[in-house]
């Protein structure tokens, strides 16, 4: 349904934007709390596991190295979480009727659900830094590019996580697309190794993931060192983001699947 109004409804975005944030609030210790204490497992696992004083970059050690790789990597499993969640639940249960029958832009409603996954991710990034924070001595040479890439990957990730919402009609469905889509693109985009360590192979498949050069910024923003060429990685960051609005916008535009 077309709304009728010619200006943005305002009200209404700022009400399911509300919604989305009240969710996560409610059960933020068990959301971010679960992501945090994960991230803390694998920095205690890489600390006995590797000698001291292993360094994977010039002058950032090991595990001063990692941590921007395990918050961007909560930051946007979180993004997903609470978009693609809050969306298949509604359809499941009827609830999405409601939004797109409310005078509101396919935009705006699109807009409602992925603002709220956008604010949680970044929320929860924010949480593992602090966390992260008192362990560890964390650099931080360019705290405004971590934030700009941190931004880019939460509404990347929120996107995806917007789409699964729509395409699933079952939990088993939304859980195959986290674990075989979502962790491995958090897990395996960089966190973990830098792109001198990979084979000639392995360093152009790497070049070629948008995610890569997500993370890459985001710890750069802490190291100052950016691995990937400095135009290119903005440039692979957005193109899919752009790409999955506009993709996505459509669907909702044409009541794509609002019912299971």
């Amino acid at each position: 349904m077309s709304r009728l109004s010619s200006g943005p409804n305002w009200r209404g975005l700022w009400a399911l934007l509300r919604r989305g944030l009240l969710r996560y609030l409610r059960s933020l210790p068990e959301m971010a709390g679960g992501t945090a204490s994960m991230g803390l497992l694998f920095l205690l696992v890489f600390s006995v596991a590797l000698p001291e004083g292993t360094a994977f970059q010039p002058g950032v050690d090991a595990l001063q190295f990692l941590v921007p790789g395990l918050i961007a990597w909560g930051m946007f499993s979180s993004a997903f979480e609470n978009v693609g969640f809050p969306l298949l639940f509604d359809r499941m249960e009827g609830m999405i009727q409601d939004v797109m029958m409310a005078p509101l832009s396919p935009l705006e409603r699109l807009a409602g659900y992925v603002l709220p996954g956008i604010c949680c991710g970044l929320i929860t990034g924010a949480i593992m830094l602090a966390l992260f924070s008192v362990f560890i001595d964390i650099p931080l040479d360019a705290p405004w590019r971590s934030a700009g890439f941190a931004l880019v990957g939460c509404v990347l990730f929120a996107l995806i996580g917007s789409l699964t919402g729509l395409w699933a009609e079952k939990w088993d469905q939304f859980a195959l697309v986290e674990n075989f889509l979502v962790l491995p693109l958090g897990l395996l985009s960089g966190t973990f190794f830098t792109l001198d360590s990979l084979p000639d192979g392995g360093q152009l498949a790497i070049l070629g993931n948008p995610v890569f050069h997500i993370i890459d910024g985001f710890r750069s923003g802490f190291t100052g060192t950016l691995e990937s060429t400095g135009f290119l990685s903005p440039l692979l960051a957005l193109l899919p983001s752009l790409f999955l609005l506009y993709f996505t916008w459509r669907l909702f535009a044409r009541g794509y699947r609002v019912t299971t």
